[in-house]
C-alpha cells in the first residue's frame, strides 16, 4: 500500500510552466513576418511558371476558337481571370507560411499546392473560355 502512496498524482497539476505551454520547439524560432518573406520569395518564382502556364492556355484557346481572339470579350475576360487567378494564387504562401510558422516542414506542400492550383486554374480557364464561346455563338 506505500508503495501506491508515494507515486505521483497522474490527476495533479503540473508542477511548472514549462509544461503547461504549448511545445515551443515546434514553432520556429524566426518571426513571422521573417518565414513569410523568405515564403513569398520561393511562391514568386513560381507565379512565373503559373502566369506563363495559364496565359499560354488563353492564347491557346483564344487562337483555336480563331473569331474568339480578335473580340474585347475576350480580352475583357482574360484581364479579369488573370486578376482572379493571382488573387487565388495568394492562398499557396498564405498557407504555407503559417504551416512552416508551426514548425511543419511544408516544401512539399508548397508543390502539391502550386500543381493542384495551377490545374484548377487550368479548368477554370477551359470553363470560363468555354462559355464565352458558347455565350458568342448565340
Amino acid at each position: 500500500m506505500q508503495q501506491f502512496m508515494n507515486s505521483e498524482n497522474p490527476f495533479a497539476p503540473p508542477n511548472n510552466a514549462q509544461e503547461t505551454r504549448l511545445n515551443e520547439s515546434a514553432v520556429r524560432d524566426e518571426s513571422l513576418g521573417a518565414i513569410a518573406k523568405q515564403v513569398c520569395l520561393d511562391w514568386e518564382k513560381l507565379r512565373l511558371i503559373y502566369i506563363a502556364v495559364l496565359g499560354a492556355e488563353t492564347i491557346a484557346i483564344g487562337f483555336l476558337a480563331h473569331p474568339l481572339i480578335l473580340t474585347p470579350e475576350f480580352w475583357g475576360g482574360a484581364l479579369l481571370g488573370a486578376v482572379f487567378a493571382n488573387v487565388c494564387f495568394f492562398i499557396g504562401p498564405v498557407i504555407e507560411t503559417y504551416i512552416s510558422w508551426l514548425g511543419y516542414p511544408s516544401r512539399a506542400l508548397r508543390f502539391v499546392m502550386f500543381i493542384a492550383g495551377t490545374l484548377f486554374s487550368c479548368l477554370l480557364v477551359i470553363i470560363s473560355l468555354r462559355s464565352l464561346v458558347v455565350q458568342m455563338s448565340n
